[in-house]
């Protein structure tokens, strides 16, 4: 089926202009489809191999983006369309309009960092009264730091590819840091913490800004909706825009730009925050431990790299 083809089965008329593949994102098959009169959209081809149930994201992602819209009608959010059946997905694909802005996922500018806190502190506050029964679990136990922590030390034990031996000292490390990294998930297990609608890939790539006021403009890529404590999107968050180095004044821009717009924390998720850094970064080191052991299947030969950032980042953590 042609491209023409596609955007018509989701009632979009005029003719294309022209097409361009996005090469940014890892998962999904993104192009960018312009027409005749100067339309915009985007087409993508969703990875069922990657996101096992396309169906029910979709139906979390219309939820949520129904629910902005209707309570938040001035903030930008993402919308998709959908066939003459109703459906968001035909084939795996799907078609969403096309929000003009930018990502800076490795910058210093700080009023971008700060908008950047403030937008997704905006996202979460937004879905505080959103029910979060109402999502499907496509992503069960992801932040479930115990379970990734279980799993690792299951594949030291196989050690197929007899690589153990040789990440002795970062298997040592992360043995230390296992207690401290599960904070969040035993926190929100003696309900420490609220249970709240997560973004779930809350990094800095996944935010548009006005190029030229770096304002807010939509967050994005929202296959990942998943319930649990909004400390992991803000964990994380932080973790992808520091890169392999803690820069204070970075953190504090963003810190202050969340908590403007995050009115809704509690005392107990206020003095997790810098903690949740922390967990968040062990928790994707043990992802690649585990790979790496694993013959590098998943993120491939970035694994042992990427080990070693992470901890010697989280050294970095503990100091603050």
């Amino acid at each position: 089926m042609s491209f023409g083809n596609i955007i018509q089965k989701f009632g979009i008329s005029g003719k294309m202009k022209s097409y361009r593949l996005i090469t940014k994102g890892h998962i999904n098959q993104t192009y960018l489809i312009k027409m005749e009169d100067g339309r915009a959209y985007i087409l993508q081809r969703v990875n069922s191999h990657a996101l096992q149930c396309p169906e029910q994201i979709m139906q979390n992602i219309v939820k949520v983006t129904d629910y902005l819209r209707k309570h938040y009608p001035h903030v930008q959010t993402l919308h998709f369309y959908q066939t003459k059946n109703g459906k968001s997905l035909l084939d795996n694909w799907r078609i969403m309009d096309k929000i003009q802005g930018v990502t800076l996922a490795n910058t210093d500018n700080l009023k971008a960092v700060e908008s950047m806190g403030y937008a997704f502190g905006e996202f979460h506050q937004m879905l505080t009264d959103f029910l979060v029964s109402e999502l499907y679990h496509t992503f069960p136990e992801f932040h479930n730091t115990r379970k990734r922590f279980s799993s690792l030390w299951k594949a030291v034990e196989r050690n197929h590819f007899s690589r153990a031996s040789l990440i002795a000292d970062e298997l040592q490390q992360l043995h230390e840091y296992e207690n401290p990294a599960c904070l969040l998930v035993d926190g929100l297990e003696m309900k420490k913490f609220p249970m709240r609608v997560l973004h779930g890939d809350m990094k800095c790539s996944n935010i548009l800004l006005n190029p030229n006021s770096f304002e807010p403009v939509a967050v994005i890529d929202l296959d990942t909706l998943m319930m649990g404590t909004v400390l992991t999107d803000y964990g994380d968050a932080v973790r992808s825009l520091m890169g392999t180095e803690f820069h204070i004044e970075k953190y504090q821009a963003f810190e202050r730009g969340y908590l403007q717009s995050a009115l809704f924390l509690t005392e107990n998720e206020k003095e997790y925050l810098i903690p949740s850094v922390f967990c968040m970064t062990i928790e994707l080191a043990v992802r690649y431990a585990e790979d790496y052991l694993n013959n590098d299947i998943y993120f491939h030969a970035d694994s042992l790299k990427r080990l070693r950032e992470l901890l010697s980042f989280a050294g970095e953590l503990i100091a603050v």
